[in-house]
């Protein structure tokens, strides 16, 4: 059994029930691209005619931020959704890539034991 703790808080103005639906599917959209998320905090503010969001997402691959500012609700809330699975696809890009891959072994890189008797071939240890 998994639990996501899913926190919203708003300073300045009343979260309206379509705001509440639109952070839902939002949350839904991350939980594509985090495995296992403990909690998914959202602070919405009103500063003059701006709106601020901020999104803190606690995941077993690590903690993620991200905030935004412009003038409607809807648009602050999905960039600030979209930067935070950005820094997901690049963590991971970079995980990817610094995984090491195993080496090919070719003819030139076998080692060939050396032998105190100049007569014996490499055939003569099965190379």
């Amino acid at each position: 059994e998994v639990v996501m703790i899913i926190e919203i808080s708003a300073k300045n103005l009343t979260i309206s029930p379509a705001s509440r639906k639109l952070i839902t599917q939002y949350n839904l959209q991350l939980t594509k691209y985090f495995k296992k998320i403990h909690s998914i905090r959202w602070v919405i503010e009103v500063v003059g005619t701006n709106v601020g969001a901020r999104l803190q997402v606690h995941a077993f691959s690590g903690d993620y931020r991200a905030g935004a500012n412009g003038k409607t609700i809807r648009e602050v809330l999905g960039t600030t959704c979209d930067s935070v699975e950005r820094q997901r696809r690049r963590r991971k890009r970079i995980l990817e890539r610094s995984r090491r891959v195993p080496r090919e072994v070719t003819p030139k890189s076998i080692r060939v034991p050396r032998s105190k008797n100049k007569n014996q071939s490499p055939e003569d240890f099965g190379i």
